[in-house]
C-alpha cells in the first residue's frame, strides 16, 4: 500500500536503525519526496523501454508472419502480451507513487499547520496569563461611572450656561418684535377706519360706530400682549 511505501522510503527509520541522529519530520518528508520522485522517474524509464520493445516485437511478428513462420510469430505474440502487461503494471505503480507523494505533501502541510497552531496556542496562553480579569472588570466599572458623571456634569453646565445667557435680552427683543407687529396692525386698522364712509352718518352715529371699532382694536392689542 501507499502508507507502507512511505514507511519503506522514510529515511528516518534507517537512521534510527543505524544509530544516527533522528531526522525531523520536515527533513524526513523532504528526503522521502526525493526518493519517490526518483522511483517515479525509474518506472517511467522502464515503461518507455517496454514500449520500445513492444514496437520491435510487433515488427518481428509482422516479419515472421510474412514469411509464414507462424510458430515464431505466436511466441513473439506471447512476449508482446507480457510486455503490455508489464507496461500496465508500471503505470499502476507510478500512479501509486504519485498518490504517496500527494499524501506526503498533505502530511507536510498538516505538520506546518500543527506547528503554527502550537505557536498560536502558546501565545494565547501567555496572553491569558497576563490578563487580570478582576482588574479589567473594575476598570470597566470605573469607566462607566466616570462616563455617567461626565454626562451629568455636562448637563449641569449646559443648564448653567442657559441661565446665564437668559439675561432679558431675548425678552426685550420679543417686545420689540411685538411692538412692530402692533404698529403694523394699528396702521392697517387706521387705514380701514379712514377708508370707511362717514359723511352720511350723523355725528352721534359716527361716535357710536367708532367706539366699537376702537374697543375691538384695544381688545386685540391686549390679547397680543398676553
Amino acid at each position: 500500500s501507499s502508507l507502507l511505501a512511505v514507511e519503506q522510503l522514510s529515511p528516518g527509520n534507517a537512521a534510527m536503525g543505524q544509530g544516527q541522529p533522528k531526522m525531523t519530520l520536515e527533513e524526513q518528508l523532504k528526503e522521502s519526496k526525493k526518493q519517490v520522485n526518483k522511483a517515479i522517474r525509474e518506472l517511467e524509464r522502464e515503461r518507455m523501454n517496454m514500449e520500445t520493445n513492444e514496437k520491435k516485437i510487433q515488427a518481428e511478428i509482422k516479419k515472421h508472419a510474412a514469411k509464414g513462420q507462424m510458430n515464431a510469430a505466436k511466441t513473439l505474440a506471447k512476449d508482446l502480451v507480457r510486455c503490455r502487461k508489464h507496461q500496465e503494471k508500471f503505470i499502476k505503480m507510478k500512479a501509486n507513487l504519485q498518490a504517496v507523494q500527494l499524501r506526503m505533501q498533505t502530511l507536510k502541510s498538516t505538520e506546518a499547520l500543527a506547528r503554527a497552531m502550537k505557536g498560536v496556542t502558546a501565545a494565547m496562553g501567555k496572553m491569558n496569563q497576563q490578563m487580570n480579569i478582576p482588574a479589567i472588570t473594575q476598570m470597566m466599572r470605573e469607566f462607566e461611572k466616570q462616563s455617567n458623571q461626565m454626562e451629568m456634569t455636562e448637563d449641569m453646565m449646559n443648564d448653567a450656561v442657559d441661565g446665564v445667557m437668559d439675561d432679558g435680552e431675548d425678552e426685550a427683543e420679543e417686545d420689540e418684535v411685538l411692538n412692530k407687529v402692533l404698529m403694523e396692525i394699528g396702521i392697517d386698522v387706521s387705514q380701514q377706519l379712514s377708508a370707511a364712509p362717514t359723511a352720511s352718518l350723523p355725528a352721534a352715529q359716527q361716535g357710536v360706530a367708532q367706539a366699537p371699532a376702537e374697543m375691538n382694536l384695544e381688545e386685540r392689542l391686549a390679547a397680543l400682549k398676553r
